[in-house]
């Protein structure tokens, strides 16, 4: 384990935990204020979510969550022109948090119908106040009620299965793959061999043997909770109703998903 694998284990697993992220929230804040402020500046029609939920979805950065979203949202688009059979005329984005790629998808895809689900709801809040054209939900437990089966032609679900715990993953790409037209996509991320610096050797060694592993599991959605996926173990949840369109090791490809893992998959059956 690496030294900054170590304070963070040590970190989340202790009291100190709120202090210390509350004065990483205050550095960060300093950290970032005068790149910040000059991004208003320069960009005074671009709504910004608040610096709190920024923080808890990601980087306070501005420029990043502005330029990261964008790229993500091109970056979908093409692989959904060479992967997809058919125009994607609706897309879920599960987990969308502050909506950082959701907010550019109708920029790509032009006319379909998008909607953000995310189960924090000041995130849905603030989104629906300031983001329009985008349908966005706070989603229940199961997203019982709130979408209809085989509803969408892609789903995007970029780092959500790294804080779900492992008993609920199978169930939610079950919930996945009832949602998605047939022959789907779906675009997510893992946290693979590029997160294996944060583990202990005995870590390590249970997520080899299980193929997936559960930190924190009582901060079940926070940044706090996290979950890793060896190839195999991911391999082996999907089962046999998915396939694996592409696979990005992120240890090789650090600059798809930040170093997550990437996995297109496309509903069979």
């Amino acid at each position: 384990m690496s030294l900054g694998g170590m304070i963070r284990n040590t970190v989340d697993n202790s009291s100190l935990s709120s202090f210390v992220r509350m004065y990483l929230f205050r550095w960060n804040v300093l950290r970032y204020q005068a790149s910040n402020n000059a991004f208003k500046n320069n960009n005074p029609g671009f709504p910004m979510p608040p610096d709190s939920l920024l923080f808890e979805t990601g980087s306070l950065h501005y420029h990043s969550y502005q330029n990261s979203g964008q790229e993500a949202a091109a970056e979908i688009e093409s692989l959904c022109k060479v992967f997809s059979n058919s125009p994607i005329h609706s897309i879920l984005d599960w987990g969308c948090g502050t909506g950082r790629v959701t907010r550019h998808l109708p920029d790509y895809f032009l006319g379909a119908k998008i909607t953000g689900a995310d189960v924090n709801p000041s995130c849905i809040q603030w989104l629906q106040n300031n983001i329009q054209g985008i349908e966005w939900i706070q989603s229940s437990t199961n997203l019982s009620g709130e979408t209809k089966s085989a509803q969408y032609d892609l789903i995007i679900a970029l780092s959500v299965l790294t804080h779900l715990p492992t008993n609920e993953q199978a169930n939610w790409l079950n919930i996945l793959h009832s949602l998605l037209n047939t022959k789907g996509l779906m675009w997510l991320s893992t946290h693979g061999k590029n997160y294996l610096y944060q583990l202990t050797h005995q870590q390590k060694k249970q997520l080899a043997e299980q193929g997936i592993l559960t930190l924190g599991a009582d901060k079940k959605g926070s940044r706090q909770m996290r979950t890793y996926h060896s190839y195999s173990g991911m391999k082996q949840l999907l089962g046999q109703d998915w396939e694996i369109v592409m696979y990005y090791d992120g240890q090789k490809f650090p600059g798809i998903l930040g170093g997550q893992d990437a996995w297109l998959l496309k509903k069979l059956r």
